[in-house]
Parts: structure tokens; sequence; C-alpha cells
């Protein structure tokens, strides 16, 4: 189902995401419920959050609950070692959960400054943009800009090209100054 090219992107990702889960909670059976086994929904979950997908951690949380709690009734030596442990399951199931929650949720507070990050360093990627063709005094395109204007003018069919000249501008600027002369401008 993950790798189907009918299925939405999300459900593709919740299709991958339950397989990764399942082998996780066989991981957990094959040893026997010991804690180390657990460890692996963490590094899971962590792994889930390039998903960068809400729907993820809710699958995640649920199915740690819904395992560890009806495989705890079930047969609860291959999911727990502990003897309160075999007579509380949906308690522990619980605490499981909760970590797998908390830990989603410390990764959802990384994505989510993450996608801050990638924000400010696109709008400043594109102020640089700018600048980058604007002369500062004049607010207008500069050469650069022009450059890349003459290229795309060159690609189309019909284009014409305008050049301006201002007679008498240095004597302008030398009798009244550069201030005035960049308001001219």
């Amino acid at each position: 189902g993950a790798g189907s090219r009918h299925c939405s992107r999300q459900l593709r990702s919740l299709a991958c995401s339950f397989g990764l889960l399942t082998a996780a909670a066989l991981g957990v059976h094959l040893m026997e419920g010991r804690i180390e086994a657990h460890f692996s929904f963490f590094v899971l979950i962590i792994l889930l959050t390039l998903y960068e997908e809400w729907t993820v951690f809710a699958l995640a949380v649920g199915f740690v609950l819904l395992h560890h709690g009806a495989m705890g009734m079930i047969q609860p030596t291959e999911v727990f070692r502990d003897q309160d442990q075999f007579s509380q399951p949906w308690l522990w199931a619980g605490i499981h959960a909760i970590f797998v929650a908390a830990a989603g949720i410390a990764a959802l507070v990384a994505w989510r400054l993450n996608e801050d990050v990638r924000r400010r360093m696109q709008d400043a990627q594109d102020a640089l943009a700018v600048a980058a063709e604007t002369d500062v005094l004049t607010g207008l395109g500069n050469r650069r800009r022009l450059l890349a204007d003459l290229e795309f003018a060159a690609s189309e069919r019909e284009a014409m090209l305008a050049l301006f000249d201002l007679d008498g501008f240095k004597t302008y600027n030398d009798a009244f100054g550069h201030q005035a002369g960049d308001v001219l401008l």
C-alpha cells in the first residue's frame, strides 16, 4: 500500500507508518517484551517526523496504545516483563503511549521550528534576490536586471529596447547637489 501510485500521499504515509510500527511491535514480541525492544518505537517516531504529517503521529500513539493494551491482555509476556505490568496491561499501554506521544510532540516542535527557519531563510533569499537587481538610489532595476531583461527579450519574437539619456544631469547635480540629483532621479 505504501508504494501504490493509486493512493494519496497521506494514505501511503499511513500505510508505511503502519508497516514500520508493526515491525517494531514484532520486535517487542520476539524479544519477549524486553524494554530495550520498546526503544524501537522511539527511534521510529523520530523517523516518522520526516513525513511532517499529524495523522502519522496519531496513528503511532493509537497503535502503541492498542497493541500494548490488547496484547498485554492476550499474551502479556510478549509485551511486558514485570508482574505488575501483566496485571495492569492497559495502564502500562497508556504509559508507553504517553511516552511515544511525548517523543512525537518533541519531534513536532522541532519540525515546526525547522519550518520557521525555512520560511525566514526563503524570505531572506527573496529579499537578497530583489536587492541584487535593484538600484538602491532609484529603486529601479540595475545593470544585472537590465542584462537579465535583455536576455529574456532576446528570446522573445518581438521585443523593444528604449534608452533614455538625461542631458545636463551632471550640471544639475553640480549646481544643486547630489541629494537634489537623487530626488530628480
